[in-house]
């Protein structure tokens, strides 16, 4: 069974308007050009990509807090060898920064055995009056330097002396002073 459906288009096409007269004939639908949706999506998509790479290359790395490190010429030392150890505040992933000071003293140090007692410690420099110590952005400063002669005090019959340390690993903390989240530390074998 077939359907005749050209009157249905005929009707469509020579309908009546408002005003009483026939409606104008309309040609065939056509697409609007396809490409214009597709191009303007892509335009769309790359206009986003280009934006976000801009912002993510522009962007500055995260700031870090300065670090305290610690510089030994060597690792292990033979007995009564002077260990010299030097201490730097880094602070070259950071923004300007400025530290209170409790003392002129930039640091303190200590000198841990293995069984975690303080052996030798920097003099801590309590005399004073208070300290600023300014840090710029990407700077990089010499704190000073500690010698320690692998001695320790002794008291024998009330009287303090200065014994030589005997062998093993020993831990050396550092930390800027009156800041102990600004610290470091590091392991030296005396022989």
């Amino acid at each position: 069974m077939a359907l005749d459906l050209g009157g249905v288009e005929q009707k469509r096409s020579s309908g009546t308007r408002r005003g009483g007269g026939p409606a104008p004939a309309r040609g065939p639908r056509t697409p609007s050009r396809p490409w214009s949706v597709g191009a303007g999506a892509a335009a769309l998509v790359i206009l986003i990509l280009a934006s976000a790479l801009a912002y993510y290359s522009l962007q500055r790395p995260p700031e870090e807090p300065p670090r305290l490190e610690l510089s030994l010429p060597k690792s292990s030392y033979s007995s009564g060898e002077v260990v010299q150890v030097t201490v730097w505040l880094d602070n070259r992933r950071g923004g300007d920064k400025v530290y209170d000071l409790p003392t002129p003293q930039l640091f303190m140090l200590e000198v841990h055995n293995e069984s975690g007692l303080v052996v030798a410690a920097r003099d801590t420099g309590a005399d004073g009056s208070p300290t600023e110590l300014r840090l710029g952005a990407g700077e990089r400063r010499r704190l000073g330097t500690f010698e320690w002669n692998q001695t320790s005090a002794a008291v024998v019959d009330g009287n303090a002396t200065w014994e030589q340390v005997p062998p093993g690993t020993y831990r050396i903390l550092a930390w800027l002073n009156g800041h102990m989240e600004v610290q470091a530390e590091r392991e030296i074998d005396i022989a």
